[in-house]
């Protein structure tokens, strides 16, 4: 049986600043989780390596020397090299202005043209000799639309489904999951032709789950894993919580492997993590301000209590989230 290690999210960006609120060598760091998949690929045999989205952390061309590109690329390219393909799909940091629309003016797009394993699955269905894999790039809306489309393809074949959006499994109490959108797991089962989701986005992990498709006694797993990356605008992976991590998929058998990585003391800086908590929290109290508005206009909205511009500008984005007008969610 073909076996797959799949990873999320793992942001490569090479040549340029290091992360926000990072102390450690950042090159050092990230060289060292590649080489520890590769090699757990070589001693074990794995065929296919998944990537479920954020290949990179820049998205814009523009931002890029020919420094910068290469050694993106050849980092991605050592990542890759164990494995017969590498299946991928864009992110939304892969893609400029947050739009598949422009793919093709994308850093992600050369990148994937200049591997020779690697394909981009998105809005397609590739074959091997035991899975059919099917991947949804990030999309502005449509995700479940778009899952009905590959639940169309009848295989007997394991058909893995590889998509980049937020979900989570109902259980979990979702307080971190703040000024986003999510979906859920009991909304997946329906979708009695796909074995195995895989998702990317949301930075979180969650362990391995599994629930019975509808109307049958056949598992359909959920493969959400911590991201590769440990970034540290998002709160709830400012700890040692965040554990980079991959799973293994060896036909209906699935187990996770955890990378060895250093402690949060010895990466991160706290006052730094201490304002980025802070402007969550002044976003929170607008969003719960504002979140009643039956209508929106500029002039009602008083930010006066916001001293810093750069929150009110974040506050202002979010504004449409504070109106419940949309299919954003949010959790008291």
């Amino acid at each position: 049986m073909e076996s797959i290690i799949t990873i999320k999210d793992p942001h490569f960006r090479v040549g340029f600043e290091p992360p926000k609120s990072r102390t450690d060598n950042y090159i050092e760091t990230i060289t060292n989780k590649v080489t520890q998949i590769t090699e757990y690929a070589v001693s074990n045999g794995i065929d296919y390596l998944i990537i479920t989205g954020d290949l990179l952390d820049k998205k814009y061309k523009s931002l890029y020397n020919i420094n910068s590109f290469y050694q993106n690329l050849e980092l991605i390219k050592k990542l890759c090299k164990p494995f017969k393909k590498v299946f991928v799909i864009p992110g939304n940091h892969d893609l400029p202005f947050n739009n598949y629309k422009n793919l093709s003016d994308s850093i992600y797009n050369m990148i994937v043209t200049h591997i020779d394993n690697m394909v981009d699955v998105s809005f397609k269905h590739y074959e091997t000799e035991d899975y059919v894999i099917s991947g949804i790039p990030f999309i502005q809306e449509g995700t479940m639309e778009q899952i009905k489309k590959v639940n169309e393809v009848k295989t007997d074949k394991i058909h893995l489904c590889v998509l980049h959006e937020h979900f989570v499994p109902i259980e979990d109490d979702l307080k971190e999951l703040k000024f986003t959108t999510f979906y859920q797991y009991e909304d997946l089962p329906q979708f009695t032709n796909i074995d195995i989701f895989i998702f990317g986005h949301l930075h979180k992990g969650f362990p391995l789950k599994y629930y019975f498709k509808k109307g049958t006694e056949d598992k359909q797993w959920y493969v959400n894993t911590w991201s590769l990356y440990r970034l540290s605008r998002n709160y709830y992976s400012l700890n040692d919580l965040h554990t980079p991590e991959f799973c293994v998929i060896r036909g209906r058998d699935l187990h996770i492997e955890t990378l060895n990585f250093k402690s949060f003391e010895e990466c991160f800086i706290q006052e730094e993590i201490n304002k980025e908590l802070e402007k969550n929290d002044t976003i929170e109290k607008a969003i719960n301000k504002f979140r009643n508005l039956s209508l929106y206009k500029e002039n009602e909205i008083d930010l006066d209590f916001v001293e810093s511009k750069v929150i009110k500008d974040a506050i202002l984005k979010y504004i449409d989230i504070a109106k419940g007008e949309n299919k954003w969610i949010l959790k008291n």
